[in-house]
């Protein structure tokens, strides 16, 4: 008797072992395991809900055991088509999949922390969906994300730009970076504890230069020890 899938006045389905509710399906078609109601978490009352006071029991896993090493899989889309299996192509800069995160204000589960996004990054054809993936976090003093790196579909990361530019912050697929700041120094290098290299430069793997740190000097070498430069600041 302590174990039962009922269906009560409440106009749910209660499932229930050892005389203690684990989940339940709502009026709305809402699977919840670990609460009595639904939870609007990211202004959304989300289809699933899982919920608890600790790691275990609040936790999705997913595990795949096979000899041939592939995973698990988790699986987000989107489609242009309102119909549930139609096909409508996706539109350029359409988002096809997030991963939110949220936090308790004191008020409510609606601010965000963080987000990964994932958009078309040019117009789509027939097997040709060109992506993105977008990296966002909230400033301090603020409950909404804004976007701080990007992937392109080139394989170029922008960092603190969205629009990879000539000089903008940017570390590209083919190996230029580039780097700017409006008011400020581009790039900063710190060595911490004794004098030394502060920037390696290789050919082909093999080093063939350095510009080093001494007291109060900045050193241009080749890895013979000939000093090509020697700078003294006062």
């Amino acid at each position: 008797g302590d174990t039962s899938i009922t269906a009560d006045t409440d106009d749910q389905i209660d499932f229930k072992t050892g005389g203690t509710d684990r989940a339940r399906i709502d009026s709305s078609g809402r699977i919840i395991k670990g609460h009595t109601g639904s939870i609007t978490t990211g202004s959304r009352d989300s289809a699933i809900q899982i919920t608890g006071t600790s790691a275990a029991d609040s936790s999705l896993s997913m595990m795949r055991f096979n000899s041939g090493g592939g995973p698990a899989e988790l699986i987000m889309g989107q489609s242009r088509n309102s119909t549930i299996g139609g096909n409508t192509i996706v539109q350029n800069a359409d988002n096809v999949g997030m991963i939110q995160f949220v936090a308790d204000d004191g008020t409510d589960y609606a601010s965000k922390v963080a987000e990964i996004r994932c958009d078309i990054d040019a117009a789509p054809g027939a097997n040709d969906t060109a992506g993105r993936l977008r990296f966002s976090t909230t400033a301090d003093g603020a409950n909404s994300t804004t976007e701080r790196m990007r992937i392109d579909s080139s394989g170029v990361v922008n960092v603190g730009t969205t629009t990879p530019v000539a000089g903008a912050t940017a570390l590209s697929a083919d190996g230029i970076s580039g780097f700017q700041n409006a008011g400020n120094y581009a790039i900063n290098i710190n060595r911490q504890t004794n004098d030394g290299a502060l920037i390696n430069f290789q050919r082909g793997g093999t080093t063939v230069g350095s510009i080093n740190a001494g007291d109060n000097d900045l050193i241009i070498g080749k890895t013979d020890g000939g000093v090509q430069c020697y700078l003294r600041f006062a």
